[in-house]
C-alpha cells in the first residue's frame, strides 16, 4: 500500500510539473558539447550526452526570453547599510532516475563584482541575451560552473547516468542528460576540480580588493619580505602591513611568539596581483627577546585591479 501511495505521489508531481509548463510561455533548452562552438545552433551539431575522465565540457543554454526576464533577483546587505543586487539561476546535477540532486549550491550569478564571490559567474551583459555558454571544466570569470566537477571530480569512479538541471527558484526549466563513464577512475577530473577550486577561491580582479593598510612600518621586515618573494620569482612593487603593531601570542609558559601580516603587490604579464605573507618571530626566554623572522606564504597570486 505504501508503495502504491509513493507511485501515486510521483505521478501527481509529474502531472503538476506538466501543467505548470503547459501554462508557461517560458521555453529553455540546454545542450552539452565536448568542444567549444560559438552558438547554440552550432552546439546542436556537436551535442553529446556522454563523457569520460578528462573530457572538456561546455553547457549551452537557450531561452525564448532574455535571462533578465526570469532570473531570480537576489540582494546582499552590506555592513555600511548598502545593498548589492544581482540576478541568478540555479544549476544542479542529479541521477536520471532520481530528482534529488547530488549538490544544490551551484548558484549562477550574473555579475562581475564581489556580489558573485565564490559563486558560478556569468557576465552581467548576458542578462539582455537569450543564449549563454558555460565552461564546465575550466574556471572562467565570464561564464563557467562547477556543477559537474564538484560532483564527478569529487566523487567515486563508476558509470553515472546523470542530468544537468536548470532551475528558476524551485522550478525546473530545462535539463540535459550527461552519462559520466568514469569507471576507470577520476584522476583527471579530480585534478581539474582542484584547479577550479583554487581559481574560484582566489576570485578575480573585479571582486577582489586589497587588504587595508595598518600603521606598522619596519624597513628591515619589509626588506625580508621582498627578498622572500624574489626567491620565489616575484618582484614586489610594494610591501605594506595590515596591522598597527605586532600581534603577540602566549600559547604556554614556555611558548610565546608574535606575528605581523604583510601584503605584497606586483605585476605579471601586465596584470596585477597580491600575496599575503605572515612574518613570525619566536620569543627566547633565555635571551629575553624575540628571535629571527620566519616567513610563511599564506595566499599567492590573488588577482586585483591595477590602479
Amino acid at each position: 500500500m505504501k508503495y502504491i501511495r509513493s507511485i501515486f505521489a510521483l505521478l501527481t508531481a509529474g502531472l503538476f510539473l506538466q501543467n505548470v509548463y503547459a501554462q508557461s510561455d517560458l521555453k529553455v533548452q540546454m545542450i552539452l558539447t565536448k568542444k567549444y562552438v560559438s552558438s547554440f545552433e552550432e552546439a546542436q551539431k556537436n551535442a553529446t550526452d556522454e563523457i569520460v575522465d578528462g573530457d572538456p565540457l561546455w553547457l549551452y543554454i537557450k531561452s525564448n526570453k532574455p535571462f533578465k526576464e526570469f532570473a531570480t533577483v537576489r540582494r546582499i546587505s552590506q555592513s555600511d547599510g548598502s545593498v548589492l543586487k544581482y540576478y541568478s539561476l540555479l544549476l544542479k546535477l542529479g541521477p536520471n532516475s532520481d530528482w534529488a540532486p547530488y549538490n544544490d549550491n551551484c548558484v549562477l550569478c550574473f555579475g562581475n563584482g564581489k556580489e558573485c564571490a565564490n559563486l558560478d559567474r556569468v557576465s552581467p551583459e548576458m542578462l539582455d541575451k537569450s543564449e549563454m555558454i558555460l565552461n564546465l571544466t575550466t574556471y572562467d570569470s565570464k561564464g563557467s560552473s562547477k556543477v559537474m566537477l564538484s560532483t564527478v571530480g569529487n566523487g567515486m569512479p563508476g558509470n553515472w547516468d546523470n542530468q544537468v538541471r536548470l532551475y528558476v527558484n524551485d522550478d525546473l526549466v530545462a535539463k540535459a542528460r550527461l552519462n559520466c563513464k568514469v569507471e576507470d577512475g577520476i584522476a583527471k577530473y579530480k585534478q581539474m576540480w582542484a584547479t577550479y577550486k583554487d581559481k574560484l577561491a582566489k576570485g578575480d580582479e573585479n571582486s577582489n580588493e586589497l587588504p587595508k593598510s595598518g600603521s606598522f612600518v619596519n624597513a628591515s621586515i619589509q626588506g625580508q619580505v621582498m627578498q622572500f618573494m624574489k626567491q620565489r620569482g616575484i618582484t614586489p612593487t610594494k610591501v605594506y602591513f595590515t596591522q598597527n603593531n605586532w600581534t603577540e601570542v602566549d600559547e604556554s609558559s614556555i611558548d610565546r611568539h608574535r606575528y605581523i601580516t604583510a601584503v605584497v603587490t606586483y605585476q605579471k604579464s601586465g596584470k596585477c596581483f597580491f600575496s599575503i605573507v605572515q612574518v613570525r618571530q619566536n620569543y627566547s626566554f633565555s635571551a629575553t627577546k624575540y628571535g629571527n623572522s620566519n616567513l610563511n606564504l599564506q595566499d599567492k597570486d590573488m588577482p586585483v585591479r591595477c590602479k
